[in-house]
């Protein structure tokens, strides 16, 4: 028996009633862990430290990538070209075709701030090259518009089919009535893709994550992949991350994903506030010997 002692909440005793010995795992058994828990950590802190920099070094100079590329040792690729639509593979994500189509990027010739596209992958951009729209002459753009009639031509009976009704056995033949040979499929391919799959083109993985939940009955929906091409989607199923099924690298993922969009958040989030506490003056007079 021991007592009394005094606490926050007044007078206590305490009797000790068991001794259990201490219980845990030697060294040696959790060595491989820690070391991957180690290993993580400064993998995470070193990518931490290299984001911070790529954003300071294109904050100081803002219209090139050579000087960061040569710093960091990176290398500079090139996109394109593309429109607002988007490309393939970098140019089909959506933040990519978001920055790209900012003012400050495309209008002023900045690089764009640093930005996630995916855990762990973080990328600044700045267009090298930049086309206006504008009205082409007819015999330019003959056999676009030749092959944009014959799609149109092609689409107009399935947007036709569907918002005609239909009865439980008319899809077969509506659509073998409407549908030129050339237009059906010659193969299909059936896989299980991710949220972030990028073996495959983006407009048909963001058109199947757009879809409902299937049912009794598959999802169906079709992807525009331009110059008439549709790829139709059946989604089958559809399931859930498990987040207790999560290895340690996809933790680690989502955990940078997040340490990044915070990051950025804070980042934004200070230079509004440093604007706002600042007199920017424009010298209009130096613009004009630019």
């Amino acid at each position: 028996m021991v007592g009394p002692v005094r606490g926050t909440s007044g007078y206590h005793l305490l009797r000790v009633l068991e001794v259990r010995p201490e219980e845990g795992k030697s060294f040696e058994e959790v060595r491989e862990e820690l070391a991957a828990e180690f290993l993580a950590g400064e993998r995470e802190r070193r990518f931490r430290e290299l984001e911070d920099r790529l954003s300071d070094l294109v904050y100081r100079d803002p219209t090139s990538l050579e000087p960061v590329a040569e710093e960091l040792g990176l290398e500079i690729r090139t996109l394109g070209p593309f429109a607002r639509e988007g490309g393939e593979g970098l140019a089909s994500h959506p933040e990519v075709i978001a920055h790209a189509f900012s003012e400050p990027v495309l209008i002023d010739g900045q690089t764009s701030e640093p930005f996630a596209i995916e855990p762990g992958r973080v990328l600044a951009l700045r267009v090298r090259e930049h086309q206006p729209a504008r009205v082409r002459p007819f015999e330019e753009v003959r056999e676009q518009v030749e092959r944009e009639w014959r799609a149109d031509r092609r689409e107009q009976p399935r947007a036709r089919a569907r918002r005609e009704p239909c009865s439980p056995g008319c899809g077969r033949a509506r659509v073998s009535r409407s549908s030129p040979p050339s237009s059906v499929p010659s193969s299909a391919a059936r896989r299980s893709l991710g949220r972030f799959a990028a073996t495959v083109d983006g407009r048909i993985v963001a058109e199947a994550f757009r879809l409902p939940r299937p049912g009794a009955r598959p999802r169906l929906g079709l992807a525009a992949l331009g110059d008439g091409r549709y790829a139709l989607i059946a989604v089958t199923a559809a399931r859930d991350a498990d987040p207790a099924a999560a290895s340690a690298e996809d933790r680690r993922a989502v955990r940078e994903q997040l340490l990044a969009e915070r990051a950025a958040a804070d980042r934004q989030a200070f230079l509004q506030a440093l604007k706002a506490s600042l007199e920017i003056r424009i010298a209009e007079d130096r613009l004009a010997q630019l």
